[in-house]
């Protein structure tokens, strides 16, 4: 395949120079398809592009629509279908933060204003049933070989705005005098915050799918499909919290340097609260922030400081043997860990922008 599904001049980016970086992930990309010994892509069940196509479509939607009805059970479907809800008018967005209009400080009254107590989140189920993916979410590119020009993060519009107003309706009294001060500044910031909030999940994911590519690269054999299908899936709505990639993405966002240092400029140390009760609303497998569940006992009896690490491994195991509960011994990767920055860099993911509020009520540039 020729590697050009990649043009500049078609996109509306910030950093051109990224788009040799996902042309050369391209190039890996196809030589591992031609020459690996195992398929590493193809029309898995269609569990896994049902799940990824449902959580794009609900970032698609304003969130305070009603919500569509997922009580039916997953159908078969593959990568056509997955690609046929990539939303038309994508912009790529900067990791750092995003632009705003000179109106949003109008239009983000409206979503303060549609919220009636600090820790409301929009009705139905969807932020339990699919937790921080259901304000954005990560399409692995993966299931979109050959056609990679629309894998990468999707982040919602109304999601950053929604998570934005709830912090602003969580802020003490005093607090608010200042946004009445300088009201652009103020809730910029708070924009630049609930931004960071879901795409540092979604990087996680991110950073997850390279390490399994980069290990492809090196071995050609397939990892990362037969890792979601025999370990992500069959944990991602069980009770038992054993779905360690979306709780370690979840708790990036706690970790994050990036939000901290957004609270701290800006002393809006007070939204953590409500980040925290956002994660908390999720499913089973979304709150295991102890990282006690879904780990062997000597991982959950590690010290503090080598806990985080040591689920961090465990993970890595499952990727590599796509087993739910590894066979021992483990192999130790730790000085190769996927949330590793200098060995996965965040810019190497293209991030767009789901447009879903009207034109006019767009506070997003």
């Amino acid at each position: 395949m020729a590697v050009n599904s990649w043009s500049p001049e078609n996109f509306d980016i910030p950093n051109r120079q990224n788009f040799i970086l996902w042309q050369d992930m391209e190039r890996a990309y196809a030589f591992i398809e031609a020459n690996a010994r195992y398929s590493i892509s193809g029309d898995m069940e269609g569990f896994l592009f049902e799940l990824v196509r449902k959580r794009l479509n609900l970032a698609c939607a304003n969130l305070f629509e009603p919500p569509p009805d997922y009580s039916q059970k997953l159908s078969a479907t593959g990568r056509e279908n997955l690609l046929s809800t990539v939303p038309a008018g994508l912009s790529l967005l900067n990791i750092d933060k995003i632009s705003l209009t000179k109106s949003f400080v109008n239009n983000f009254k409206k979503f303060v204003e549609s919220i009636s107590s600090p820790s409301q989140q929009p009705a139905g189920g969807k932020l339990y049933g699919y937790g921080t993916d259901g304000y954005g979410t990560y399409v692995p590119l993966h299931l979109l070989w050959p056609d990679m020009k629309h894998w990468g993060i999707y982040v919602s519009e109304s999601g950053v705005l929604n998570l934005a107003a709830v912090m602003y309706k969580s802020l003490p009294k005093g607090q608010m005098a200042l946004f009445e001060q300088d009201p652009i500044d103020r809730i910029g910031r708070l924009i630049q915050i609930a931004y960071q909030v879901i795409l540092r999940h979604q990087l996680f994911h991110f950073k997850i799918e390279q390490w399994a590519l980069l290990f492809e690269f090196a071995t050609g054999r397939a990892y990362y499909l037969l890792y979601l299908e025999y370990v992500y899936l069959p944990t991602i709505y069980d009770l038992e919290e054993n779905n360690l990639e979306e709780v370690l993405a979840n708790l990036s966002i706690l970790l994050s340097k990036k939000i901290q240092k957004l609270q701290k400029e800006g002393d809006l140390q007070d939204t953590q609260s409500v980040i925290i009760d956002f994660l908390n609303q999720q499913g089973p497998n979304y709150r295991n922030y102890d990282l006690i569940k879904g780990v062997p006992e000597y991982v959950k009896q590690a010290d503090r400081e080598l806990h985080y690490r040591e689920v961090v491994n465990y993970l890595c195991n499952q990727i590599i043997r796509h087993e739910i509960y590894p066979t021992l011994p483990l192999v130790p990767y730790y000085l190769y860990p996927p949330n590793n920055n200098f060995l996965r860099a965040e810019n190497l993911c293209p991030i767009y922008l789901i447009r879903n509020l009207n034109y006019d009520a767009g506070v997003i540039a």
